[in-house]
């Protein structure tokens, strides 16, 4: 499955985050995520649908939402060779 460049960025900064990474099942929020892929809010909110459509992640609703990776999200990270940067 290919990805775009911001995709990566997003499952970048989910594997980044302060508060966890979501290739563990640590479930960053989003906010954090966000914050790390450097993208633009609106332009991440976008990717982040995307990512879900493609079932490479599950957003958590709580009042400070949260993602994991699902199972393919986390070949993909395999395949592309997306690891924790921090």
């Amino acid at each position: 499955m290919n990805i775009t460049e911001n995709e990566r960025k997003l499952l970048q900064g989910a594997r980044s985050s302060d508060f966890g990474d979501a290739y563990l099942d640590e479930y960053p929020w989003v906010f954090d995520v966000i914050d790390r892929s450097g993208l633009e809010s609106k332009v991440a909110r976008g990717v982040l649908s995307s990512l879900v459509k493609k079932d490479l992640i599950e957003i958590e609703s709580s009042e400070e939402p949260s993602l994991r990776f699902t199972e393919l999200g986390k070949r993909m990270c395999d395949e592309h060779k997306i690891e924790r940067t921090r």
